[in-house]
């Protein structure tokens, strides 16, 4: 049944009403913390692509400072030479930054990936559910008539005898067997939702980049057409 649930709203309704609202904010923080990871994970990646290609991400991309000389030493062999080891030590300086960001994007996602362990968030929601059952105990009620006791009674006289609803420690059960469910069923959620987001971004790049290409083989007087026909495109995919 969890797996009809196609949001995490969609999930909470699902929890019985007496539960519903204890479990909510848990769960929100679940996926809240689900989309910030899935955003570090989407990070590293980029970060393990630059590292890979030997490239720079914007941020870092910069030229090596420049200082003054006179145009007879800079043309020098040792001018040159100096040219180089600033160019050198500059690129090494980005690389390492490069790899600091990696370095610290991975620590990142390695928090994330530990406080969405069941280890951590299992007794989260334990938490929140179980004051909320031991208060529906007190509350909820079912009532016997019995025998009156007292002095006098006749035999045909009831009284009213409160009992606790054997129903409360039941449904108590089933929404605490379904913890895990819901936990995982929100990352799942949370995650089919950050690679649908990211499918869709890659594919208005890629009409883009394809438009650019295709609008530079056209005359200048045909390319507001072409973008015409890009922006459409990229709004048939939203």
């Amino acid at each position: 049944m969890l797996q009809g649930a196609s949001t995490v709203d969609e999930l909470i309704s699902m929890i019985p009403a007496d539960y519903r609202q204890v479990l909510r904010k848990p769960l929100l923080v679940v996926a809240d913390t689900a989309t910030k990871l899935c955003h570090a994970r989407s990070s590293l990646a980029k970060l393990d692509a630059h590292i890979v290609g030997g490239t720079l991400p914007s941020s870092l991309q910069s030229k090596a400072p420049s200082h003054q000389s006179g145009a007879e030493h800079a043309k020098s062999d040792a001018g040159r030479a100096a040219k180089d080891l600033l160019e050198t030590k500059h690129r090494e300086y980005q690389v390492s930054c490069l790899k600091s960001m990696q370095s610290f994007k991975r620590d990142e996602v390695t928090s994330f990936e530990e406080s969405l362990s069941a280890d951590k968030t299992f007794p989260v929601l334990l938490g929140a559910l179980t004051p909320r059952f031991e208060t529906l105990k007190k509350i909820s009620k079912v009532v016997e008539y019995v025998q009156d006791t007292t002095a006098g009674a006749t035999a045909d006289t009831k009284v009213p005898k409160f009992l606790e609803n054997p129903t409360v420690p039941i449904l108590f059960e089933q929404v605490r067997d379904d913890l895990l469910g819901y936990l995982s069923r929100v990352r799942i959620i949370v995650e089919s939702r950050e690679d649908a987001v990211s499918t869709k971004k890659q594919a208005k790049k890629r009409i883009a980049t394809d438009t650019d290409v295709e609008m530079g083989e056209i005359p200048s007087s045909s390319a507001s057409i072409a973008e015409q026909v890009k922006y459409a495109v990229a709004a048939a995919l939203k």
